[in-house]
């Protein structure tokens, strides 16, 4: 697998490993890393091995991700406020 990164001297997107990680901090921009293939212990033991793969994994399955979503009681207690028309 090849690996690429912007090389703000030459101004444009080179092979080889990205700059230290100092630099690279810096960056008004970010790009996602590589997804780590792991097996779906808890659910039916398939090795996933994309983001899609997980994402459709999850749906099947009817799960969520922790953090993703509002707990359902903090949506409720959001519509009660929109309806009083308070924030208390």
């Amino acid at each position: 697998m090849t690996i690429y990164h912007y090389d703000k001297k030459l101004k444009k997107v080179v092979e080889g490993p990205p700059p230290p990680r100092e630099t690279f901090s810096k960056a008004p921009f970010f790009i996602m890393p590589m997804f780590q293939e792991y097996q779906a212990v808890g659910v039916d033991n398939r090795i996933v091995k994309s983001r899609s793969e997980h994402k459709n994994m999850l749906k099947e399955h009817g799960l969520e991700e922790v953090g993703n979503e509002k707990p359902e009681w903090m949506k409720e207690r959001q519509r009660e406020r929109e309806e009083r028309g308070t924030d208390v």
